[in-house]
């Protein structure tokens, strides 16, 4: 439950970031470039808290619900070793479409 609401939370966090973005594409919204960045950083500066809420939940469910053992064999390390590689490999596609999109 509280994954989900840390969810939507980043997502209300997120959300004035578009509203300021499109506004200010169809001119109807008049700050200075300066004062829309300050805007933009400190609503993904504090909405990245709630990334990190829902990263804590998510590694609770595993710790909990994951069994140590199957069959004998010790599989929370292999999954735990998955889920690292599969973080880092979708952290390397960001920093990648970032660099195509800049």
């Amino acid at each position: 439950q509280i994954g989900m609401l840390s969810v939507w939370m980043w997502f209300a966090f997120i959300a004035p970031i578009a509203i300021c973005i499109l506004l200010r594409e169809d001119h109807w919204l008049t700050l200075p470039s300066m004062a829309t960045g300050h805007l933009i950083l400190f609503f993904v500066v504090t909405g990245r808290t709630w990334l990190w809420v829902f990263d804590l939940a998510e590694n609770q469910l595993v710790v909990e619900r994951v069994t140590e053992r199957i069959d004998g064999k010790e599989i929370i390390g292999q999954f735990m070793g998955v889920q690292r590689a599969l973080t880092n490999l979708f952290t390397v596609v960001i920093y990648m479409l970032g660099l195509i999109f800049h």
